[in-house]
């Protein structure tokens, strides 16, 4: 008889500040590690608000049942997304993923705030200026 020898154990979790309509995970700092977009209620209904949540530079193995490491997990999770122009809601809430330059980033196709056509978000992101932008619409 085989016994599986899996133990689940729960990661940290946070708390978007808006609504969130969807997840969708992926490199898109282009770094080699997951990257989470979060499409989420804007600043009005017909509004979606994008954000881009890197991971932490240092991942830190830590026990969940000691209280006092709250706080520590509060700031091992980036908090700090990377935010991206508006889409608009009802037409297109919904950015897909994919490569349109063959550049081997997540290129996104969608609608941009004030538009009716589709348009590629083309990645442009460069990891030496982390407070730059993330796409060009």
């Amino acid at each position: 008889m085989h016994t599986d020898n899996f133990t689940f154990h729960r990661s940290a979790s946070f708390r978007h500040p808006q609504r969130v309509y969807n997840v969708v995970p992926g490199d898109y700092t282009h770094d080699g590690k997951l990257d989470v977009r979060v499409m989420a209620q804007g600043t009005s209904i017909r509004q979606l608000s994008l954000s881009i949540y890197p991971p932490c530079p240092t991942v830190v193995s830590v026990s969940l049942s000691d209280s006092c490491l709250a706080p520590f997990l509060k700031n091992w999770i980036d908090m700090n997304p990377i935010g991206l122009p508006p889409s608009p809601l009802p037409q297109g809430p919904q950015l897909i993923p994919f490569d349109g330059d063959d550049q081997m980033r997540i290129d996104l196709l969608g609608l941009q705030q004030g538009s009716s056509q589709l348009k590629m978000w083309k990645n442009i992101w460069n990891a030496t200026d982390p407070s730059g932008p993330l796409y060009e619409v």
